[in-house]
Order: structure tokens, then sequence, then C-alpha cells
């Protein structure tokens, strides 16, 4: 076909390929696989979930336990020592009553679930931490070993703590303390 000078062509397009959707059985299949896969995968993701509540409240637990632990230390690292003994008016297996450095008297004890420090000056009285299900002070010779019954021949406290958990029971945790300031 010869086209002349100045006489219009009319071309047609050339055909496009139909747009095809997706038919009504196609899409409910689909969902009906990814309900499937959805049921399938809810039970891991819920374990999951669950695991980490957990996790996440063993991780505050033992956190405070620490904390009441290293606090505990700390304060009888602080008993006060006479130039014959040291200033200890109360020690039993569970409360154990001191004189720091600085004049101040420290009783530290167990009101279930509470693990108490109290101060004379400020007077006051504060929870340490909570969930505690059991607090003992082991008091020892400078032997380590012998077993001291009064404060003229204490040099070491040892103090176990016990915290409950909800989730997953009792984690207890034990530290032995060095008293200082002997002149």
């Amino acid at each position: 076909m010869s086209v002349r000078p100045g006489s219009t062509v009319f071309m047609t397009p050339p055909r496009q390929p139909a747009v095809r959707g997706f038919t009504l059985i196609e899409l409910t299949m689909m969902l009906v696989v990814v309900g499937i896969l959805a049921s399938l995968s809810a039970p891991l993701i819920l374990n999951g979930l669950r695991a980490y509540d957990i996790n996440a409240g063993n991780l505050v637990t033992l956190g405070k336990l620490r904390y009441a632990t290293e606090r505990i230390a700390r304060e009888i690292r602080e008993t006060q020592y006479n130039g014959t003994n040291y200033l200890i008016a109360s020690m039993t297996a569970t409360n154990l009553q001191f004189t720091k450095n600085d004049a101040t008297t420290v009783t530290i004890g167990l009101a279930a679930p509470n693990i108490t420090l109290g101060y004379s000056t400020p007077a006051l009285s504060a929870t340490l931490t909570d969930q505690a299900t059991a607090l003992q002070f082991n008091y020892f010779q400078a032997d380590g070993v012998t077993v001291a019954t009064d404060n003229a021949n204490v040099a070491y406290i040892e103090v176990t703590v016990t915290l409950n958990d909800p989730n997953s029971g009792a984690y207890t945790q034990r530290t032995r303390v060095g008293l200082r300031n002997k002149m």
C-alpha cells in the first residue's frame, strides 16, 4: 500500500492483551490459605509473647534481688569499730542492727514480703525490696569458718536474700561482707 502525499492515513492501534483480574474463586481460595497459615502461626506467636513476659518478670525480680543484696552489703561495710569490737546492737539470724561510722543506727530486717532498711538519723524506714520470702544473716570470725557468737569476734557477715517470682519460683543470692574500719 502506498500513501499519497497530503492524504490522511488512519492506523488502528495495536491490540493490547486483555487486563485480567482475580476471579471470586481465586480470591476465596487465597483467603482460605491465608486463614490456615494464620491459625497455624498464631500459637507460635502467642508462645513467644508469653515467654517474653515471663523473662521480663524474671529480670525485674533478679534486678530487685541484686539491688537489695548490694545495698545491704554496702550498709554493713560501714559498721563502726570502737577499737575493741564492732558496734552491732542486734545480730540475729533474721535481723541486724548496727551503728555506722557517722553514728547512724541502721536496722535491716524482714517483714514479709518486704525487706526494710531503717535509719535513726534522720529517723526513717523504707522498703528495700518486695517479693522477699527469706532474709538470713550468718556471722563468722576472721578465719571465715567459725561462727561468731558476739560482736567482739565478728569479721564477716554472710547475707542470704530470697525473692519469690510468681512465674518462676524463688531466686536466692548470697554474699559475704568483710567488715572494715578496723584500726
